[in-house]
């Protein structure tokens, strides 16, 4: 992956990640999922497995007031698309399993689409979710609805929004695959610094519960994803240099 950053004035005013390569699994796929019947569903990889479903089919409502049981559903469709026939990445078998669903409001398609992005163990993505772009796109073109070389507005929950460009072909094991890129904006709104003193008679942590921490390297720098507002430290609270929280452009 390579980054580049748009800049005025001295200042950052855009981002653009250049991705993993990213593919079509699955079109027209079908599954029970319990309460919902037959679902039918595309499955594209961007960096992660995004089962595809379109809201109208299951009858929901884009509306943020049906969050709890549009988040139920995706739950329950990503265990059904696992248990029926879990995708495993043909170049990588460490990446495999459904975790996230990409709810398609009424409307979208394939110059500017609307979501929400369910994601295990049970909560919304509020940003527009890059990987998730990446795969959108890997799908729409499998679909013949996004060429390479055209913008496609990827809206969030919240209304947020990516754009994303296919700017090459390539193959993922054989199989079609393309190179996507997403351009977003950040602003920093905190930032916190811990420290590692070398006389600390606990620099790996400790624990109360579940006895004494292993023995673990010292950690390197952490870096927060650009829609994230916290992170998951490592394990018994094993220190880190530094932590930056973002939110993305409304």
């Amino acid at each position: 992956m390579t980054v580049q950053v748009e800049v005025e004035d001295g200042a950052a005013r855009s981002v653009t990640l250049r991705n993993v390569l990213s593919y079509c699994e699955r079109l027209d796929g079908r599954v029970e999922v319990p309460g919902y019947g037959s679902v039918r569903y595309d499955l594209a990889y961007g960096g992660n497995f995004y089962a595809i479903v379109d809201l109208d089919d299951l009858g929901l409502p884009f509306d943020r007031k049906a969050g709890q049981e549009i988040l139920g559903a995706g739950l329950a469709t990503m265990a059904a698309i696992n248990s029926a026939g879990e995708p495993v990445h043909p170049e990588d078998d460490r990446i495999r399993g459904v975790h996230h669903v990409y709810f398609t409001a009424p409307g979208s398609d394939g110059r500017h689409s609307r979501h929400a992005m369910a994601i295990h163990p049970g909560w919304f993505d509020r940003s527009p979710c890059g990987t998730g772009t990446s795969a959108r796109m890997a799908q729409l073109h499998a679909r013949g609805e996004l060429p390479l070389h055209r913008d496609f507005r990827n809206d969030s929950f919240l209304g947020t929004s990516f754009v994303g460009r296919l700017v090459e072909s390539a193959t993922v094991a054989g199989r079609p695959a393309v190179v996507p890129t997403v351009t977003g904006r950040a602003w920093i709104t905190g930032t916190a610094q811990y420290l590692l003193d070398p006389t600390d008679p606990f620099p790996p942590g400790s624990s109360c519960s579940g006895g004494p921490c292993p023995d673990r390297p010292a950690p390197g720098p952490v870096r927060v994803a650009p829609h994230s507002g916290s992170r998951t430290g490592p394990r018994c609270g094993a220190m880190v240099q530094d932590d930056v929280a973002h939110k993305e452009e409304p």
